[in-house]
């Protein structure tokens, strides 16, 4: 009989880790879309959708954790230390941003034939039973993942780098790496983008501003 297939969350930070995820999730959800946004004709007043760049996928799944299974083989005193929050605090670990990337580290979702990779953009915990000591001992976790690009497709296609300059119009949830990443094949690039627009932070765009990307050599 074929062994159950769990699901883990591989992150790309020097060592490579794993996280194993307590149950495989029942569904998960794949959004993809076009970078198109509205933008009224001057002097027309009539709304066009303006292709603004930038392929997007999101994937949404849940995952559960449950540790009251191994409280029957443990003595009052080792009970009280128990907590659903030893496995969930490695997922939440993944929103935090790395300091030399200036973003949250890349990770992988792996379950069957789904390897998702990308970055952890929003976490909801939903802690739902708990112990006599008050520690959570079931949890829910809500998980988005923003896609980065595959390193091949981006190889592959001319338009991600730039030859010359050219203007891309800020999106909603578009940030500097991602945009480097599109454009470039390279997070790093986003110091580039920043300097040649002046920008102090990488935070400091906005959705409907104008960014000039410049041209780089390869």
């Amino acid at each position: 009989m074929e062994a159950l297939q769990k699901a883990k969350i591989k992150v790309y930070r020097e060592p490579v880790e794993e996280i194993s995820c307590l149950f495989n999730p029942s569904e998960y959800k794949i959004s993809e879309s076009a970078g198109y946004s509205e933008k009224k004709r001057v002097k027309k007043g009539v709304a066009d959708n303006q292709y603004t760049g930038g392929y997007t996928s999101t994937l949404s799944l849940s995952l559960y954790y449950d540790v009251t299974g191994q409280m029957e083989q443990l003595t009052q005193l080792e009970r009280a230390v128990v907590s659903v929050r030893d496995y969930t605090s490695q997922i939440a670990g993944l929103l935090l941003v790395e300091g030399s990337l200036h973003q949250p580290p890349v990770i992988e979702f792996i379950w069957g034939d789904l390897a998702y990779k990308g970055t952890l953009s929003s976490l909801n915990q939903d802690f739902t039973y708990f112990g006599m000591d008050g520690n959570p001992l079931r949890a829910k976790l809500d998980l988005t993942i923003n896609a980065v690009p595959d390193d091949t497709q981006s190889r592959k296609s001319p338009a991600e780098s730039p030859d010359r300059t050219k203007k891309r119009v800020v999106t909603e949830g578009m940030t500097l790496w991602k945009l480097a990443w599109d454009e470039y094949g390279d997070c790093e690039k986003w110091k580039e983008i920043a300097s040649y627009n002046k920008l102090m932070s990488p935070f400091d765009i906005s959705p409907g501003q104008v960014l000039e990307l410049p041209a780089l050599n390869r």
